[in-house]
């Protein structure tokens, strides 16, 4: 039973509706994008209405499928290997997110100590003591931070103009490295990014195939969409028959010679 692959009726009707829900209906779409699905849907909708209309279709594909769409938004909410991997994303973000946040109200021998903390943590073997000491710090950076919240929206002493300017030159001091630790996250978050989407991506992209081919489809799109994982899934077609090709042809008429460029005209 297909529980996310529905169906379209084929017919002029439907062709021309469905390139202008793309083409004009779209707009958070890239314009060039609502383009190539529109040109793309229409050649093959054409093919497949021409083939209906002509009574050319083989008894093979008699009372097949021919096109279908795949909703993304139901595939991420329900496949639960994705729906782990954006949850193991969101706590390595927020991990990394939380330790940019306590270094940036430290000083540079604070910074140190909470980093050889930090890494006999993930070791395990941070002792009692050093737990404690770990937990001081964080909880230093986070009373320096509500201060600094505090003295922005009052009226300040001189004693509080000096603790302010303190606390500034702290952060100001610790931005070349927040930079260059942001960076160092960035990459490890994309690495991480790039192993969930080479593993599930490749997963849903075959077996998208599988279903098509099991029902002779020959085209699916992707329906919606998801911003989360939209490097993977920006692709409206998800699966496309070797029978729909046809970029050869398109390009033997851009490249033929002026003079024959009017001899190759749509067929009526």
């Amino acid at each position: 039973m297909l529980r996310t692959v529905e169906i379209y009726p084929l017919g002029v009707k439907l062709m021309i509706g469905t390139v202008l829900k793309f083409l004009l209906l779209d707009p958070k779409r890239a314009w060039w994008t609502r383009l190539y699905v529109a040109v793309v849907m229409t050649v093959v909708l054409f093919s497949v209405h021409s083939e209906a209309l002509s009574g050319e279709t083989s008894p093979q594909q008699q009372g097949k499928l021919l096109i279908a769409v795949v909703d993304m938004d139901k595939i991420f909410n329900e496949y639960q290997e994705l729906r782990k991997a954006d949850e193991e994303y969101r706590f390595e973000v927020k991990r990394r997110q939380e330790k940019l946040e306590v270094r940036e109200m430290l000083k540079p021998e604070e910074i140190s100590e909470l980093d050889n903390l930090e890494t006999l943590e993930a070791e395990g073997k941070l002792t009692n003591e050093g737990r404690k000491k770990l937990e001081e710090l964080r909880r230093l950076s986070e009373e320096r931070r509500n201060l600094m919240k505090i003295l922005m929206t009052k009226k300040l002493t001189d004693e509080e103009k000096k603790q302010y300017a303190e606390l500034q030159e702290i952060t100001r001091s610790n931005e070349p490295l927040l930079k260059k630790l942001q960076e160092k996250y960035n990459e490890e978050l994309n690495r991480l990014m790039g192993a969930y989407l080479d593993r599930l991506g490749k997963r849903i992209y075959e077996s998208v195939q599988a279903v098509a081919q099991r029902y002779g489809i020959k085209l699916v799109l992707a329906k919606k969409g998801i911003q989360r994982w939209q490097s993977v899934f920006d692709e409206f077609v998800l699966y496309a028959d070797a029978t729909v090709e046809i970029t050869q042809e398109v390009l033997n008429i851009l490249n033929a010679p002026p003079e024959a460029k009017g001899k190759e005209q749509p067929k009526k």
